[in-house]
Protein backbone atom coordinates (compact mmCIF):
# COMPACT_ATOMS: atom_id res chain seq x y z
CA UNK A 1 0.00 0.00 0.00
CA UNK A 2 2.67 2.71 1.37
CA UNK A 3 4.66 1.31 -2.50
CA UNK A 4 1.49 2.02 -4.40
CA UNK A 5 1.06 5.25 -2.90
CA UNK A 6 4.90 6.13 -3.13
CA UNK A 7 3.78 5.67 -6.94
CA UNK A 8 0.88 8.29 -7.14
CA UNK A 9 3.10 10.57 -5.74
CA UNK A 10 5.75 10.84 -7.26
CA UNK A 11 3.53 10.28 -10.86
CA UNK A 12 1.52 13.76 -9.91
CA UNK A 13 5.18 15.31 -9.25
CA UNK A 14 6.43 15.02 -12.70
CA UNK A 15 2.73 15.62 -13.66
CA UNK A 16 3.72 19.29 -12.06
CA UNK A 17 6.63 19.76 -13.82
CA UNK A 18 5.91 18.81 -17.18
CA UNK A 19 2.87 21.18 -17.14
CA UNK A 20 4.36 24.04 -15.21
CA UNK A 21 7.08 23.69 -17.67
CA UNK A 22 4.32 23.65 -20.92
CA UNK A 23 3.34 26.90 -19.55
CA UNK A 24 6.31 28.86 -18.86
CA UNK A 25 6.95 32.06 -21.24
CA UNK A 26 9.98 31.12 -23.45
CA UNK A 27 12.94 33.62 -23.38
CA UNK A 28 12.79 36.95 -25.49
CA UNK A 29 14.80 37.79 -27.70
CA UNK A 30 16.95 40.82 -27.84
CA UNK A 31 16.95 43.21 -30.54
CA UNK A 32 20.08 43.16 -32.28
CA UNK A 33 20.60 46.99 -33.83
CA UNK A 34 21.01 47.25 -36.86
CA UNK A 35 23.26 49.70 -38.95
CA UNK A 36 20.83 52.03 -39.13
CA UNK A 37 20.35 51.94 -35.48
CA UNK A 38 17.07 50.50 -35.71
CA UNK A 39 16.74 47.09 -33.93
CA UNK A 40 15.72 44.36 -36.41
CA UNK A 41 12.46 43.55 -34.63
CA UNK A 42 11.29 46.94 -35.19
CA UNK A 43 12.52 46.87 -38.93
CA UNK A 44 10.83 43.93 -39.78
CA UNK A 45 7.65 45.05 -38.28
CA UNK A 46 7.72 47.95 -40.37
CA UNK A 47 7.81 46.23 -43.68
CA UNK A 48 4.51 46.37 -45.54
CA UNK A 49 3.15 42.29 -45.42
CA UNK A 50 3.23 41.01 -48.76
CA UNK A 51 -0.12 39.15 -49.93
CA UNK A 52 0.01 35.57 -50.62
CA UNK A 53 0.55 35.93 -54.46
CA UNK A 54 3.48 38.44 -54.54
CA UNK A 55 6.66 37.78 -54.56
CA UNK A 56 9.59 40.91 -54.23
CA UNK A 57 12.49 40.87 -56.78
CA UNK A 58 15.67 42.97 -56.79
CA UNK A 59 17.19 45.54 -54.37
CA UNK A 60 14.61 46.29 -51.28
CA UNK A 61 16.55 49.60 -50.19
CA UNK A 62 16.43 50.86 -53.74
CA UNK A 63 14.30 54.25 -53.85
CA UNK A 64 12.87 52.98 -57.36
CA UNK A 65 9.61 50.80 -56.81
CA UNK A 66 7.55 49.12 -59.08
CA UNK A 67 4.50 47.11 -58.87
CA UNK A 68 3.81 44.50 -61.74
CA UNK A 69 0.34 42.65 -61.78
CA UNK A 70 -0.69 39.84 -64.45
CA UNK A 71 -4.17 38.79 -64.67
CA UNK A 72 -4.40 35.58 -67.07
CA UNK A 73 -6.68 33.38 -65.16
CA UNK A 74 -9.95 35.30 -65.34
CA UNK A 75 -13.78 33.77 -64.49
CA UNK A 76 -14.84 35.01 -68.03
CA UNK A 77 -12.99 35.26 -71.07
CA UNK A 78 -9.18 34.15 -69.87
CA UNK A 79 -5.97 35.07 -71.22
CA UNK A 80 -3.26 33.82 -72.49
CA UNK A 81 -0.08 36.02 -71.98
CA UNK A 82 -0.65 38.25 -69.07
CA UNK A 83 0.87 36.08 -66.55
CA UNK A 84 3.93 36.10 -69.11
CA UNK A 85 3.58 39.76 -69.44
CA UNK A 86 3.93 40.88 -66.06
CA UNK A 87 6.64 38.09 -65.36
CA UNK A 88 8.89 39.62 -68.04
CA UNK A 89 8.08 43.13 -67.06
CA UNK A 90 9.03 42.22 -63.21
CA UNK A 91 12.61 40.01 -64.17
CA UNK A 92 13.44 43.02 -66.66
CA UNK A 93 12.99 45.71 -63.82
CA UNK A 94 14.52 44.56 -60.98
CA UNK A 95 17.79 42.85 -63.22
CA UNK A 96 18.46 45.29 -65.49
CA UNK A 97 16.94 48.54 -64.33
CA UNK A 98 17.65 48.63 -60.27
CA UNK A 99 13.92 48.78 -59.12
CA UNK A 100 12.86 46.72 -55.95
CA UNK A 101 10.03 44.93 -57.30
CA UNK A 102 6.50 43.47 -56.12
CA UNK A 103 5.28 41.14 -58.50
CA UNK A 104 1.52 39.92 -58.00
CA UNK A 105 -0.38 37.17 -60.05
CA UNK A 106 -3.95 36.54 -60.79
CA UNK A 107 -5.87 38.52 -57.98
CA UNK A 108 -9.23 38.87 -57.16
CA UNK A 109 -10.51 42.20 -56.79
CA UNK A 110 -9.82 42.27 -53.38
CA UNK A 111 -6.78 41.36 -53.64
CA UNK A 112 -6.11 43.84 -55.99
CA UNK A 113 -7.29 46.73 -53.88
CA UNK A 114 -5.05 45.46 -51.13
CA UNK A 115 -1.70 45.27 -53.11
CA UNK A 116 -2.50 48.65 -54.47
CA UNK A 117 -3.23 50.08 -51.26
CA UNK A 118 0.22 48.19 -49.67
CA UNK A 119 2.28 49.91 -52.87
CA UNK A 120 1.12 53.01 -52.60
CA UNK A 121 2.03 53.28 -48.34
CA UNK A 122 5.51 51.24 -49.60
CA UNK A 123 5.61 54.53 -52.24
CA UNK A 124 4.65 57.21 -48.80
CA UNK A 125 7.40 55.47 -46.97
CA UNK A 126 10.16 55.32 -49.21
CA UNK A 127 12.85 57.95 -47.92
CA UNK A 128 11.68 61.09 -49.95
CA UNK A 129 14.48 62.26 -52.40
CA UNK A 130 12.80 63.09 -55.19
CA UNK A 131 15.53 63.06 -57.91
CA UNK A 132 15.91 59.51 -57.09
CA UNK A 133 12.33 57.98 -56.18
CA UNK A 134 10.17 56.64 -59.00
CA UNK A 135 6.88 54.64 -58.44
CA UNK A 136 6.69 52.20 -61.88
CA UNK A 137 2.95 50.64 -61.95
CA UNK A 138 2.73 47.79 -64.73
CA UNK A 139 -0.64 45.65 -65.30
CA UNK A 140 -1.05 43.34 -68.14
CA UNK A 141 -5.15 41.80 -68.36
CA UNK A 142 -8.46 42.76 -69.06
CA UNK A 143 -9.44 46.44 -69.14
CA UNK A 144 -12.86 48.31 -69.67
CA UNK A 145 -14.26 51.43 -70.22
CA UNK A 146 -17.31 52.67 -68.35
CA UNK A 147 -20.10 54.65 -70.05
CA UNK A 148 -18.82 57.42 -68.09
CA UNK A 149 -15.54 56.65 -69.81
CA UNK A 150 -13.77 56.09 -66.37
CA UNK A 151 -11.16 53.28 -67.32
CA UNK A 152 -10.96 50.29 -65.07
CA UNK A 153 -8.73 47.47 -64.62
CA UNK A 154 -10.60 43.87 -64.21
CA UNK A 155 -9.73 41.22 -61.43
CA UNK A 156 -9.59 37.73 -62.38
CA UNK A 157 -12.95 36.96 -60.84
CA UNK A 158 -15.23 39.15 -63.36
CA UNK A 159 -17.74 36.22 -63.65
CA UNK A 160 -20.84 38.85 -62.45
CA UNK A 161 -19.24 41.71 -63.46
CA UNK A 162 -22.65 42.87 -66.41
CA UNK A 163 -22.15 46.64 -67.06
CA UNK A 164 -21.07 50.02 -65.33
CA UNK A 165 -23.28 49.20 -62.25
CA UNK A 166 -20.49 46.19 -61.56
CA UNK A 167 -17.36 47.81 -63.10
CA UNK A 168 -17.77 50.69 -60.22
CA UNK A 169 -17.88 48.18 -57.39
CA UNK A 170 -15.78 45.14 -58.54
CA UNK A 171 -13.01 46.36 -60.89
CA UNK A 172 -10.64 49.00 -59.59
CA UNK A 173 -10.88 52.30 -61.85
CA UNK A 174 -7.12 53.32 -62.91
CA UNK A 175 -7.43 57.51 -62.42
CA UNK A 176 -8.52 57.51 -58.76
CA UNK A 177 -7.40 54.18 -57.37
CA UNK A 178 -4.04 54.18 -59.01
CA UNK A 179 -2.97 57.18 -60.46
CA UNK A 180 -3.75 59.58 -58.32
CA UNK A 181 -2.59 57.88 -55.34
CA UNK A 182 0.12 57.12 -56.67
CA UNK A 183 1.17 60.73 -57.37
CA UNK A 184 0.11 61.82 -53.85
CA UNK A 185 2.63 59.25 -52.43
CA UNK A 186 5.27 60.04 -54.77
CA UNK A 187 6.90 63.03 -55.17
CA UNK A 188 9.51 61.98 -57.49
CA UNK A 189 8.67 60.34 -61.02
CA UNK A 190 5.45 58.43 -61.45
CA UNK A 191 5.54 55.92 -64.28
CA UNK A 192 1.67 54.09 -65.00
CA UNK A 193 1.62 51.37 -67.79
CA UNK A 194 -1.32 48.92 -68.50
CA UNK A 195 -1.55 46.91 -71.33
CA UNK A 196 -5.21 46.11 -71.05
CA UNK A 197 -8.50 46.53 -73.11
CA UNK A 198 -8.47 42.88 -74.17
CA UNK A 199 -11.79 41.70 -76.39
CA UNK A 200 -14.38 41.20 -74.17
CA UNK A 201 -13.71 41.40 -70.77
CA UNK A 202 -17.05 41.02 -69.48
CA UNK A 203 -20.14 39.19 -69.97
CA UNK A 204 -22.05 41.54 -72.37
CA UNK A 205 -18.84 43.82 -72.89
CA UNK A 206 -19.08 42.53 -76.63
CA UNK A 207 -22.64 42.54 -77.70
CA UNK A 208 -23.26 45.80 -79.24
CA UNK A 209 -20.73 47.76 -76.77
CA UNK A 210 -19.29 50.77 -78.79
CA UNK A 211 -17.11 51.46 -75.21
CA UNK A 212 -13.90 49.49 -76.35
CA UNK A 213 -10.52 50.34 -75.29
CA UNK A 214 -8.97 52.83 -72.09
CA UNK A 215 -9.18 56.43 -72.56
CA UNK A 216 -6.06 58.40 -72.51
CA UNK A 217 -5.77 59.80 -69.23
CA UNK A 218 -3.78 63.17 -68.85
CA UNK A 219 -1.60 63.00 -65.43
CA UNK A 220 -1.44 65.36 -62.85
CA UNK A 221 0.15 69.25 -63.99
CA UNK A 222 3.88 68.53 -62.45
CA UNK A 223 4.55 71.43 -59.64
CA UNK A 224 8.44 72.42 -58.33
CA UNK A 225 7.52 70.19 -55.23
CA UNK A 226 6.22 66.76 -57.64
CA UNK A 227 8.06 65.46 -60.62
CA UNK A 228 5.31 64.80 -62.36
CA UNK A 229 4.25 61.35 -64.55
CA UNK A 230 3.67 59.53 -67.17
CA UNK A 231 0.56 57.67 -68.21
CA UNK A 232 0.88 54.96 -70.90
CA UNK A 233 -1.85 52.89 -72.76
CA UNK A 234 -1.53 49.71 -74.94
CA UNK A 235 -3.90 51.17 -77.35
CA UNK A 236 -6.18 53.94 -77.96
CA UNK A 237 -9.80 54.91 -77.29
CA UNK A 238 -11.85 52.35 -79.43
CA UNK A 239 -9.46 49.89 -79.89
CA UNK A 240 -8.21 46.33 -78.35
CA UNK A 241 -5.15 45.30 -77.26
CA UNK A 242 -3.74 42.19 -78.83
CA UNK A 243 -3.25 39.28 -76.33
CA UNK A 244 -0.41 38.26 -79.13
CA UNK A 245 0.10 34.88 -80.36
CA UNK A 246 4.00 34.04 -79.34
CA UNK A 247 5.01 34.23 -75.19
CA UNK A 248 3.92 38.46 -74.80
CA UNK A 249 1.25 40.53 -75.70
CA UNK A 250 1.80 42.52 -78.58
CA UNK A 251 2.58 45.92 -76.87
CA UNK A 252 4.63 44.83 -73.63
CA UNK A 253 6.64 42.88 -76.74
CA UNK A 254 7.99 45.79 -78.43
CA UNK A 255 7.52 47.20 -75.23
CA UNK A 256 10.25 45.36 -73.09
CA UNK A 257 12.52 45.46 -76.58
CA UNK A 258 12.30 49.22 -76.00
CA UNK A 259 13.17 49.32 -72.59
CA UNK A 260 16.58 47.10 -72.75
CA UNK A 261 17.41 49.02 -76.19
CA UNK A 262 16.83 52.31 -75.41
CA UNK A 263 17.65 52.23 -71.49
CA UNK A 264 19.49 55.28 -71.29
CA UNK A 265 16.91 57.50 -73.20
CA UNK A 266 14.05 59.08 -71.60
CA UNK A 267 10.99 57.06 -70.95
CA UNK A 268 9.41 59.53 -73.73
CA UNK A 269 11.66 58.34 -75.93
CA UNK A 270 10.78 54.95 -75.45
CA UNK A 271 6.68 55.25 -75.73
CA UNK A 272 7.45 56.59 -78.65
CA UNK A 273 9.27 54.34 -80.33
CA UNK A 274 6.86 51.41 -79.07
CA UNK A 275 4.45 53.12 -81.59
CA UNK A 276 5.70 52.05 -84.71
CA UNK A 277 6.02 48.23 -84.10
CA UNK A 278 2.80 48.05 -82.68
CA UNK A 279 0.79 49.73 -85.12
CA UNK A 280 2.64 48.05 -87.98
CA UNK A 281 2.27 44.23 -86.54
CA UNK A 282 -1.20 45.15 -85.87
CA UNK A 283 -1.92 46.05 -89.57
CA UNK A 284 -2.72 49.18 -88.13
CA UNK A 285 -5.61 48.34 -85.24
CA UNK A 286 -3.55 49.26 -82.21
CA UNK A 287 -1.97 52.88 -81.42
CA UNK A 288 -0.53 53.30 -78.15
CA UNK A 289 -0.86 56.17 -76.28
CA UNK A 290 0.39 58.09 -73.52
CA UNK A 291 0.66 61.27 -71.93
CA UNK A 292 3.44 63.26 -69.73
CA UNK A 293 3.81 65.96 -67.22
CA UNK A 294 7.38 64.84 -66.10
CA UNK A 295 9.69 68.51 -65.53
CA UNK A 296 12.96 66.14 -65.80
CA UNK A 297 14.47 63.64 -67.46
CA UNK A 298 14.04 60.21 -66.60
CA UNK A 299 15.48 56.99 -68.04
CA UNK A 300 14.81 54.10 -66.65
CA UNK A 301 18.40 52.44 -66.93
CA UNK A 302 19.65 56.19 -65.40
CA UNK A 303 20.56 58.96 -68.04
CA UNK A 304 23.86 59.16 -70.07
Amino acid sequence: MEVFLMKQILSWFFITLLVSGCQSNPPKEKSLPSSSGISTATAKSSEPKLCEKCVTLGNRASLKKALVIGNSQYEHQGLNNPVNDATDMANLLADDMGFHVIRALNLDYGEMKKVIDDFRELLASTPDKSEEKVGLFYYSGHGARSNQDKNYLLPINNGKIRGNYELRRQAIQVKSEIVAPLEKANNGVNIIVADACRDNPYEGSGKGSNKRGLIPISPSSATPQKMGAVVAFAASAGEVADDGTQRNGLYTKHLLAKMKELKHERIESVFKKVYEPVVRESNQEQHPSYASSLTTDYCVGGCQ
